[in-house]
């Protein structure tokens, strides 16, 4: 929430920028998965001591559809946009002169793209609701973490598990190109000048994004791992790591973002605020 209101007040002129669009997106989904944890942690507080006699109910209940759509979507889109962000990046440290980039129409195409495509995966198991998805686990989510068959099961491993993993692994070498492309830019500045401080800028940028790629890599990746254990031999996730998942990787998944990618803009803009008071205050006690 704060990252999207600082981004509508204070840097509204930035927001027809590509890579600003796809971290704004990001942030959306972010915010998705927030309404989620609230909506589980509501229900804990509200039925603690009495969970084990709502449980069926609560599991088949309407709101619980709802939390578990809103896990999928945000956990998708996320990834989405983090690969959108990856190739954006890429292309823009690869081209700094815009020879090959992302067009204002292909922004939202691709944009539209992984909003409907991210909605598409997390309400199909609402609408065959022979699948159970989103009521087989207390949490309501859809993780394939509990060995199980039929077609819930076969969607949730193809989604969670092939589908992420092999998105995390395009992105990881999208990452590295990157670095790679920035080191021989770095060894090309030791005898060029050209467009020195514009690349400057956009490595500056790729850094930060880079971060915010790594965090959301090292909070799914363990839950990939776990997933494909479950998948290719009797590993079961207990209900105690389950519940670590919600308390813990995705809580700190959908804060990290935020404080990522708009802390240090909020920290850069306030720098640039008391200088220019400074500069202006220097002004007026030396006309």
């Amino acid at each position: 929430m704060i990252t999207l209101g600082y981004r509508i007040l204070f840097e509204r002129a930035t927001l027809h920028l590509t890579y600003v669009s796809f971290v704004t997106c990001l942030g959306v989904s972010d915010l998705l998965m927030g309404v989620y944890l609230v909506i589980i942690a509501s229900v804990d507080v509200v039925n603690r001591d009495v969970f084990i006699v709502h449980e069926m109910s609560w599991k088949q209940s309407t709101l619980c559809q709802i939390a578990g759509t809103l896990a999928t979507l945000s956990s998708e889109t996320s990834t989405f946009f983090i690969l959108l962000i990856t190739f954006e990046r890429f292309l823009t440290i690869k081209f700094p002169f815009g020879e090959h980039k992302i067009s204002n129409m292909g922004k939202y195409v691709l944009i539209s793209f992984a909003w409907c495509l991210g909605f598409f995966l997390s309400i199909v198991p609402i609408m065959y609701p022979d699948m159970s998805l989103y009521a087989a686990s207390e949490t309501c989510l859809a993780f394939p973490l509990r060995k199980s068959s039929g077609s819930a099961w076969i969607y949730s491993v193809t989604v969670f598990l092939f589908l992420n993993s092999i998105l995390f692994v395009v992105i990881a070498i999208g990452q590295f190109l990157i670095f790679i492309t920035i080191s021989q830019h770095s060894s090309k500045f030791k005898t060029e000048n050209q467009a020195l401080a514009r690349r400057a800028d956009n490595i500056t940028v790729a850094f930060k994004l880079s971060v915010v790629v790594l965090s959301n890599f090292i909070c799914w990746f363990p839950v990939c791992v776990m997933g494909i254990r479950t998948v290719v031999s009797d590993y079961e996730v207990t209900r105690e790591t389950y519940a670590w998942i919600i308390a813990l990787v995705l809580p700190i998944n959908s804060a990290l973002n935020p404080v990522l990618y708009t802390l240090p803009r909020i920290s850069k803009s306030w720098t640039d605020f008391k200088r220019r008071k400074s500069s202006q205050f220097s002004r007026s006690q030396n006309p």
